[in-house]
C-alpha cells in the first residue's frame, strides 16, 4: 500500500471502474434521498456517508486511470513493455 494522503492508504481496487461508478451513483443517490430524511440529522451517519463517497470516488478515479493506462498499446502498461 502506499500513502497518497496524511492518513489515508492506497491500495489498487478490486473492482472495475463500472462497477466502482455504479457504486458511486447509488451512494451518491443515498446522499440525496438522506438529506431529505430524518437521517440528515445524524452527524456520524452523514459523515461516514461523505467518507465512503470520497474512498469510492478515489478508487473509481484510480481504476479508470488503470484501465485506461492497460488499454494504450504505448503506456506503462501497455503490450510490449517490460
Amino acid at each position: 500500500m502506499t500513502l497518497i494522503e496524511p492518513g489515508i492508504m492506497f491500495r489498487a481496487p478490486a473492482l472495475s471502474s463500472s462497477e466502482l461508478a455504479a457504486h458511486l451513483q447509488l451512494l451518491k443517490i443515498e446522499r440525496w434521498l438522506v438529506r431529505a430524511a430524518p437521517f440528515r440529522f445524524d452527524d456520524h451517519y452523514l459523515a461516514d456517508l461523505e467518507d465512503e463517497l470520497r474512498s469510492t470516488t478515489i478508487a473509481y478515479t484510480t481504476a479508470k486511470v488503470l484501465e485506461l493506462a492497460r488499454e494504450r498499446p504505448d503506456g506503462p502498461c501497455g503490450r510490449g513493455q517490460g
